[in-house]
C-alpha cells in the first residue's frame, strides 16, 4: 500500500512538472494568430485588414489572437520524465506482483480444460482434472461440458496402467458425476461395468511339453462403493473346452472402491499341438451398490457376461525361447538402490497346535517403481550352517510404472531358538520365470542381506525391537 501511494505521488509530480516544461505560460506582449501560431508583429489588426498572412484567418477579435511566446524548459521536463518514469514503473511492479497470484486457469474456457484432461502430462492433466472438479461444484459447467466430462473419465476408467494421480482425480469426477445424477442410465451402466476390469494374458510362448501359464488381473475402478460378485464360467482353448487341469475355481466378491488394489488368479495348463493357439474365458460379473453381500444372498442389479481371449503359440523344444539372465552396472546399481528388506519379524503361527510353539519367519521387501528388468527370486535365511526357504519374489519388468511393490515372504521356522540376527539371500530362477505370462529376460545377480535384525511379535501384533530399519543389499558374485 506504501509502495502504491508513494508511486501515485511520483506519477502525478512527474506530470505536473512535465506538462510545465513542455507547455509553459506564455510570456511577453508578441501578438500570435490563435489557429497557426503565426507572429503577427507589423501586421493591422484593425477591420477589415484583420487576416492572418499564413492561414487567412479573421484576427480582428481578441479571441482569435494569443500573446506571448511558450518557451520550453528542458530540465523541468526532464525531471517531470524521470519522476513519471519511476513512478509507473513502481506502480507496475506492484501491480505485476499481484497479477501474479490471480489464477489465470480458472478463466480458461472449459474446452480448453476439458482438452489439458487427456493430456499425456501428468501435472497437466492433474491441474484440469481439479479445476474442472471447482466448476462441477460450483455448478458452472454447461450440460455439454458434463456429458464431453463423462466420456472422457468413462474412458479413462479402463485406461492400461494410467498415472494413479490422474486416475484417481478423474475416477473422483465420475462419482460425483453419478452422485448428482449428472450420467445417462447408458453410461450408469457403463460406468459399473467397468467398475472390476479384468484382463487375460498367456505367455505369448510356450516350448512343446511344457504347461502353459495364464493370469486373470482384476483390477477395481469403481468411482462409488459398490459390490461385486464375479465368476468364471467356462475356459475354452481354441474350439474346445477345458474340463479339468486347467480350470481353476475362480469365483468371489469385492466391495469395489477406486482405491481397491488389483489381485490376480491364474494356473496353467497343458496343450500338445504345435502352432498359434486361443485361449478364451466366459466371466459373469455383477455389481450392486452399498456395502458388501454375501455370496448366497447376493443380489446384482447390474449383470453383465466379460468374454476375455489371449493368443500363444507352442513351439517345438530347439525354437523355445530361454529366460535371458542380465547384468549391467546400470541394472545393478538400480537393484542396490532400489530393493530393501524393509521388515523381519518371527511371531506364532496362527495355525498352530496349543500344545505347540511352531513359528513362523515373515518378510517384506521394498521394491522402488520402475523395475527395468524382471526379477524372480528365490528367498531364504541363513543361520548357524542351515538354509530356510522362505518363498519367492516375483515382479515384472515395469520401466514406465510410477508405482513401487511391496513383497511378502514367509514360511515356518523349525528350530527352537529365536536368532536375534539373520542374513537373507536371494537368488535369480529362471526355470520359475518360465511359469509367468510376461517375465522373459531377469537379473543375473544374487542378493545377500546381512546380519538382519529379527523382530520378534507378541499376541497382540507389538514387535520388539519396536521400530524396524530398512536393510539394504551387497552383490555377491559366487553365492
Amino acid at each position: 500500500m506504501v509502495i502504491l501511494i508513494l508511486a501515485t505521488i511520483l506519477i502525478l509530480a512527474g506530470l505536473y512538472l512535465a506538462i510545465g516544461g513542455l507547455r509553459p505560460r506564455r510570456r511577453g506582449d508578441t501578438p500570435y494568430c490563435r489557429g497557426c501560431a503565426y507572429n503577427l508583429t507589423g501586421i493591422p489588426l484593425e477591420p477589415p485588414y484583420a487576416r492572418c498572412p499564413e492561414c487567412g484567418a479573421y484576427v480582428g477579435e481578441p479571441a482569435a489572437i494569443v500573446v506571448g511566446e511558450r518557451r520550453v524548459r528542458r530540465g523541468r521536463a526532464a525531471t517531470g520524465g524521470f519522476l513519471l518514469v519511476l513512478g509507473l514503473a513502481s506502480f507496475g511492479g506492484v501491480l505485476a506482483g499481484h497479477l501474479k497470484l490471480v489464477d489465470w486457469y480458472t478463466y480458461k474456457p472449459t474446452r480448453w480444460v476439458l482438452a489439458d484432461l487427456r493430456s499425456s502430462t501428468p501435472a497437466t492433466a492433474v491441474r484440469a482434472a481439479d479445476e474442472l472438479q471447482r466448476r462441477f461444484i460450483a455448478n458452472r459447467l454447461s450440460a455439454r461440458g458434463l456429458r464431453k466430462l463423462a466420456e472422457i473419465c468413462l474412458a479413462e476408467q479402463v485406461r492400461s496402467e494410467p498415472n494413479r494421480q490422474v486416475h484417481k482425480r478423474i475416477l473422483a469426477l465420475l462419482g460425483r458425476l453419478y452422485t448428482r445424477e449428472s450420467l445417462s442410465e447408458r453410461q450408469v451402466e457403463r460406468m459399473f461395468k467397468q467398475g472390476l476390469h479384468a484382463e487375460l494374458r498367456v505367455r505369448p510362448t510356450v516350448v512343446l511339453g511344457e504347461l502353459v501359464p495364464y493370469r486373470v488381473r482384476w483390477e477395481e475402478r469403481a468411482p462409488v462403493e459398490a459390490c461385486a460378485r464375479y465368476e468364471i464360467k467356462s475356459m475354452m482353448l481354441d474350439d474346445h473346452e477345458l474340463k479339468s487341469g486347467g480350470l481353476v475355481e475362480v469365483q468371489g466378491t469385492a466391495l469395489l472402491s477406486p482405491v481397491g488394489s488389483p489381485f490376480s488368479t491364474g494356473s496353467s495348463f497343458a496343450c500338445t499341438d504345435l502352432g498359434t493357439h486361443v485361449l478364451s474365458m466366459t466371466a459373469h460379473y455383477g455389481v450392486a451398490t452399498g456395502v458388501e453381500q454375501p455370496w448366497d444372498g447376493f443380489t446384482p442389479q447390474w449383470d453383465f457376461q466379460l468374454d476375455l481371449r489371449a493368443a500363444f503359440e507352442v513351439v517345438s523344444a530347439e525354437g523355445g525361447p530361454p529366460v535371458r539372465m542380465r547384468r549391467s552396472d546400470t541394472l545393478d546399481q538400480w537393484i542396490l538402490d532400489e530393493i530393501t528388506l524393509c521388515k523381519l519379524s518371527l511371531y506364532k503361527s496362527d495355525l498352530s497346535e496349543p500344545e505347540r510353539n511352531e513359528l513362523e519367519l515373515d518378510g517384506w521387501f521394498c521394491i522402488g517403481p520402475g523395475p527395468p528388468i524382471g526379477l524372480v527370486f528365490d528367498c531364504h535365511a541363513e543361520w548357524q550352517g542351515r538354509r530356510i526357504p522362505l518363498g519367492i519374489i516375483t515382479v515384472p519388468a515395469r520401466p514406465n510404472s510410477d508405482n513401487g511393490w511391496s513383497v511378502h515372504v514367509n514360511d515356518e521356522w523349525a528350530a527352537d531358538i529365536a536368532p536375534e540376527t539373520l542374513d537373507i539371500v536371494l537368488t535369480p530362477n529362471p526355470a520359475l520365470a518360465k511359469g509367468s505370462v510376461d517375465i522373459f529376460e531377469i537379473w543375473g545377480g544374487t542378493l545377500r542381506f546381512e546380519d538382519v535384525i529379527v523382530h520378534l511379535k507378541d499376541d497382540k501384533g507389538r514387535l520388539r525391537p519396536p521400530s524396524p530399519k530398512a536393510v539394504r543389499p551387497r552383490l555377491v558374485e559366487d553365492e
